[in-house]
């Protein structure tokens, strides 16, 4: 493998990839079921047919034409960004592409002009959690502990004021 490359170009059948890998990597690792992809897929498809779906913006991992992550930004509210669709593939992780991809996105958000940006993420991530507090996000909500994808887990929220 090369050194893999960040591309803000989505190309053909990326998101059906991304939904994918959610699914696969997210059972491998943290024993999530079929709903858990169905969950990001509906995510995804609600971003794309929004009126906001123009002003989305992606990063995606690539060695060439293998995807191996990607992050995005959707808008979520005026002045609001919201975080999403965060992941790298075992073999990248450790490399400093997580923080790359999360530091893009937050430049993203400052030079768009959000006044804010947070993600939802679950408990089990948490070297994620990590990243995120390392960036400087502070968990603002934990919803109570509930298996909607077959494990038990709580969901959290991260934000971060940017002016």
């Amino acid at each position: 493998m090369g050194e893999p490359a960040i591309d803000v170009r989505l190309r053909a059948g990326e998101l059906g990839a991304i939904i994918g890998q959610h699914g696969r990597l997210y059972r491998a690792e943290y024993g999530l079921d079929e709903r858990f992809e169905a969950y990001v897929a509906s995510g995804v498809a609600a971003a794309v047919l929004a009126p906001s779906w123009p002003e989305t913006r992606f990063w995606l991992v690539r060695d060439g034409d293998r995807l191996l992550g990607s992050a995005a930004v959707c808008p979520a509210a005026e002045g609001v960004g919201q975080f999403r669709w965060f992941l790298l593939e075992p073999e990248v992780r450790g490399r400093g592409l997580g923080r790359r991809l999360l530091d893009d996105a937050v430049a993203h958000c400052r030079t768009a002009g959000y006044h804010r940006v947070f993600l939802w993420t679950i408990d089990l991530l948490r070297a994620a959690a990590a990243l995120y507090r390392g960036a400087g996000f502070t968990e603002t909500e934990r919803r109570p502990p509930a298996a909607p994808w077959g494990v038990t887990t709580s969901e959290v929220r991260y934000d971060l004021v940017l002016r």
